[in-house]
């Protein structure tokens, strides 16, 4: 599956229920950044906590990702990526592979809380991508 996944600043759960509501979406799904596991080495901030980690909803026959990203992690024009939902997590290594030459990795490949595999990465045209495993 390929998704578009929007990166906003605090605004991300206004922004599903305003496509919920203009496009009947179904299949809503929110993870909270409170969710995910404590990282003592980068603590968040409390107005955080309730922020969207990752959001997914069906639209207009398509899923649509959504988070929210503190601070110049996301600026105008770059706020929306590819995500690859791949089944098997050698298809997430070999697409990371492919896609980090000439490009710039953001997270290594590797097994996360919520997926077997993921990788953010940069490609040489300037295109984000996230791939894992779905």
């Amino acid at each position: 599956m390929l998704a578009p996944f929007l990166h906003l600043h605090g605004q991300a759960e206004e922004a599903m229920t305003l496509y919920e509501q203009a496009f009947g979406a179904v299949d809503k799904v929110i993870s909270r950044f409170k969710d995910a596991p404590p990282n003592p080495g980068h603590p968040l901030p409390e107005e955080m906590q309730e922020w969207v980690l990752h959001g997914e909803l069906t639209l207009l026959g398509s899923r649509l990702l959504v988070s929210d990203s503190p601070d110049g992690e996301s600026r105008p024009g770059e706020r929306i990526t590819l995500a690859a939902v791949l089944e098997d997590p050698q298809d997430v290594e070999r697409a990371f592979e492919l896609l980090k030459v000439g490009g710039d990795v953001f997270t290594a490949l590797a097994p996360m809380f919520f997926t077997q595999m993921f990788c953010a990465v940069k490609d040489r045209f300037g295109v984000t991508w996230h791939v894992y495993c779905g």
